[in-house]
């Protein structure tokens, strides 16, 4: 069976690109627009972690890891992604020396148990979340004005 060839996919504001808890199957390259990473605290307060846009992806965790993912991913305007199935990223990884592949999940992890520090430790950005609060405005402001 052949892997999946990349997909391009249109979201819009508001839309979820990732859910929290949710396995992991494709990985996205953002080709146009801005998408909130962020996590739910027990307590239901949300955590923005960063801004993915342009040239960027997101989903690499929790698929190099094979493990749930642990953040969301909501698109704060429109967006537009090339998106890779599991499948697919797997096959070309097996084209790769085995020791690249370790470094590159070691590196992952690395990153990934660093944003889980940050978490535990209530570790934000005051500047990031005032940008996030002015992208979703404007887009807000754009599709009211279509």
């Amino acid at each position: 069976m052949s892997a999946k060839l990349p997909k391009k996919v249109l979201y819009r504001p508001g839309d979820m690109l990732i859910q929290e808890k949710s396995q992991s199957q494709y990985l996205y390259i953002i080709q146009s627009g801005q998408v909130e990473i962020f996590r739910l605290k027990e307590n239901g307060v949300r955590i923005s972690l960063s801004i993915v846009g342009p040239g960027q992806y997101l989903g690499e965790m929790a698929l190099f890891l094979d493990k749930p993912h642990s953040v969301s991913a909501v698109a704060l305007s429109p967006v537009e992604a090339v998106q890779l199935s599991k499948e697919s990223i797997d096959d070309q990884m097996k084209t790769v020396p085995p020791w690249l592949v370790a470094l590159i999940r070691g590196l992952i992890d690395r990153l990934h148990q660093m944003n889980l520090r940050m978490i535990r430790h209530n570790i934000h950005d005051e500047t990031l979340t005032e940008t996030i609060d002015t992208i979703a405005q404007r887009s807000k402001k754009s599709e009211e004005d279509e």
